[in-house]
């Protein structure tokens, strides 16, 4: 035994013993055993060894215990400790993915400018160029046509007005030849390009139905 602890409650148990018996026993404490022959002595001894033995291993439960509980105290503090490091990890991480993304969609938008350096014509210059390259084409109609658009087919800005100045041409042109045509011609020709759309589309399910095939 680590320690001896004598309790008040021990005096009854001490009461029958002389100062001789006593002496005895407070030894045999101390030296964890006794080797005498009064068996009072003995009896006496045992109760207290038992007694101390009971209160070490309750002393020793408690203590760890007691170390449970400052381990898990030490744990919840650091864990307080680090819940504001780990937030303000988590919110530089947030500011630098949106910085980032803020860097992309400039650079983005920087490169969509250079891309989209499109000057408007004026309508001298339109009619110019109609005129050298003897187009069919009306000035005043196509740069009011595409000014009421902000200068835009459909959603794409334009990018090159003289190239869309030649296929309004070829459209005229088309156009002109398509009824100059006989009526039988005419109904052909419709029926033609009619034939080719078809087959566009067609091509296009099949091309879709291939992707999604593989995609599967």
């Amino acid at each position: 035994m680590e320690r001896i602890i004598l309790n008040r409650n021990l005096k009854f148990v001490l009461e029958p013993l002389n100062i001789e018996q006593r002496g005895e026993l407070f030894t045999a404490l101390f030296n964890g055993a006794y080797h005498g022959v009064d068996h009072i002595v003995d009896n006496v001894f045992q109760y207290i060894k038992s007694l101390q033995e009971e209160t070490e291993i309750k002393r020793l439960k408690m203590k760890e215990i007691g170390a449970i509980g400052r381990a898990a105290q030490k744990k919840n503090k650091d864990a307080a400790t680090a819940a504001p490091v780990q937030c303000e990890k988590r919110k530089e991480t947030k500011e630098i993915r949106e910085n980032n993304l803020n860097i992309l969609n400039s650079s983005h938008k920087s490169l969509l400018a250079k891309e989209n350096n499109f000057n408007p014509p004026l309508l001298a210059e339109v009619a110019d160029f109609i005129q050298q390259q003897k187009l069919n084409v009306n000035a005043d109609t196509f740069v009011n046509f595409y000014q009421a658009r902000g200068w835009k087919i459909g959603t794409v800005p334009m990018q090159n007005w003289q190239a869309i100045v030649k296929l309004w041409h070829a459209r005229a042109e088309k156009k002109i030849l398509q009824k100059n045509m006989p009526v039988y011609m005419q109904k052909d020709d419709e029926i033609y390009w009619q034939q080719l759309q078809s087959r566009a589309l067609k091509s296009d399910e099949r091309g879709c139905s291939s992707k999604e095939d593989n995609h599967e």
